[in-house]
């Protein structure tokens, strides 16, 4: 369903064709067979850690286009490039711009690959140049001027802390040919150089499998449609010199092309408007996502969350006269044990995959709560002793209504869950546990509604503001579903 902002774009690219309408007499009208715009699926997912895993898929625009026609303004639409212009991108409803490309500098995209390649000793002056421009990820194809083969590709990546790192390979050089996957035709693996993301160190290993258009698109038969698989291995457990097993991967897969042209170029637009605006949101999105719900390290609110149930377990302890041990799965992390004055003969071990534990329990209404969606639905936490987790984590029995901070638990909670929510929370004296879970429920929405705002979608079944849905199946007797997303040239399919 188009969101009211996808219809104004949809409007203003509307608007854009009537401005074209007016174009300068003389202006070249046709298609140019030197670009292409492409309509692209994007997926990428996270396999270790396990407690981590992630996927998502969404959708992006790029251009397949000549370096020497894009630089010598061949490409340019509208009244003074005002659709898609080379140089700028003030004035323009598209710009591409030289600077943020291979290297600083005011010279042209194929200046910077000539003196690139020329670095690495690799250059021929025979040869011409197709870039797929897209970000995070910018492909250049270089093919042969005699005859058009592919000669050389060329990944430049981007990472989120504004830089930038350029892998030169050769066609016919150190190719993966025995394992090459199907549906491609080049692979190559190599050694990891470069720090792509703030969760991830520059150890291990890529594989890239690239699906390329055999020759120049100049003398093309069909539109081209290429396609780009990245894999990241950790190094092998047994030979840190070879790849192991696999623990990210991305893929560029384009599902449609078309001639560059004004009516392609804003027919594409309005099909998906906010493409070319959110590719690096979208990653910056996600990037937020693995942090603070795939909990891979300890954020502000899981931290602060820690010391408000810590606090609490000092004083629970004396209470009940129990023992509470507090296990992380991550051997980095520290075991945190509370004991009573007097020695106990009752031990309450909860073992927690993540701190996520810590935000969950101030955002369940109860220990029963808790329990479902952490133990028994998301697998977040295991105790030694569901009757005694219970027991230490009760609610007081007050009689009256619920109060303030368990009415804000409750809008998170759907009304097919009919798990009785007690008038108090076992935190009720802590008020910053009522502002921690307020807070914890408004960036479950928030998170929702930027899925939606980004046209990014995770796989069926691990959708993060969807945990309270899928605990009111489990406690139905139902089960829980999961999609597992195909890591090949494809799509997601049921398990």
């Amino acid at each position: 369903m188009p969101t009211p902002v996808d219809i104004a774009l949809s409007l203003l690219a509307v608007a854009s064709v009537a401005l074209f309408a007016y174009n300068r007499p003389g202006a070249p009208r046709k298609p140019h067979k030197c670009a292409y715009v492409l309509s692209n699926s994007v997926t990428h997912a996270r396999l270790l850690p396990v407690e981590s895993s992630h996927a998502f898929t969404y959708p992006t625009i790029s251009f397949f286009v000549s370096l020497a026609a894009l630089e010598a303004h061949e490409l340019d639409l509208g009244p003074v490039g005002v659709l898609f212009s080379y140089g700028r991108v003030l004035g323009t409803m598209v710009g591409l711009r030289a600077e943020p490309y291979l290297r600083e500098g005011n010279a042209g995209i194929r200046a910077k690959l000539d003196a690139l390649l020329r670095e690495r000793g690799i250059l021929r002056e025979d040869s011409r140049a197709i870039e797929d421009v897209i970000n995070p990820l910018t492909i250049y194809f270089v093919y042969a001027r005699d005859g058009g083969m592919l000669w050389l590709t060329v990944l430049e990546i981007h990472n989120t802390f504004g830089e930038s790192h350029v892998h030169v390979l050769e066609s016919g050089v150190n190719e993966d040919d025995a394992t090459l996957a199907p549906g491609y035709t080049h692979q190559w693996t190599f050694p990891r150089a470069f720090h792509v993301s703030p969760f991830n160190s520059r150890a291990g290993f890529y594989t890239v499998s690239v699906k390329a258009p055999s020759s120049c698109p100049t003398v093309l038969s069909a539109p081209p449609r290429p396609a780009v698989r990245v894999h990241l291995h950790i190094p092998h457990s047994s030979d840190p010199t070879k790849p192991g097993d696999l623990k990210l991967t991305a893929l560029l897969r384009a599902t449609k092309s078309d001639t560059l042209s004004s009516s392609a170029l804003l027919r594409t637009l309005a099909r998906a408007p906010f493409a070319l605006l959110l590719s690096m949101a979208r990653i910056s999105y996600q990037a937020w996502i693995l942090h603070y719900a795939k909990r891979l390290d300890e954020g502000m609110l899981e931290r602060q969350a820690r010391r408000v149930l810590e606090r609490f377990l000092h004083r629970r302890v004396e209470e009940l006269g129990v023992a509470v041990s507090l296990v992380p799965a991550d051997p980095d992390d520290r075991t945190r044990t509370f004991c009573p004055t007097k020695p106990s003969a009752s031990l309450l071990e909860v073992c927690y995959l993540t701190p996520r534990f810590f935000t969950l329990m101030l955002a369940a209404p109860s220990a029963e709560h808790a329990l479902l969606v952490g133990h028994q639905t998301e697998h977040i936490f295991t105790p030694s002793s569901t009757e005694l987790f219970i027991r230490v984590f009760a609610s007081p029995t007050v009689s009256g209504s619920l109060s303030l901070g368990q009415r804000i638990r409750r809008r998170a909670i759907p009304r097919s869950l009919d798990l009785p929510i007690p008038t108090r929370h076992f935190l009720e004296t802590e008020w910053l546990a009522t502002t921690l879970a307020a807070v914890q429920v408004l960036l479950d929405d928030v998170e929702r509604r930027m899925f939606s705002l980004v046209r990014a979608r995770v796989v069926p079944g691990d959708e993060p503001w969807l945990q309270w849905d899928r605990a009111a199946e489990v406690h139905r007797g139902g089960e829980v579903l999961k999609q597992q997303d195909v890591l090949g040239v494809g799509s997601v399919r049921n398990n």
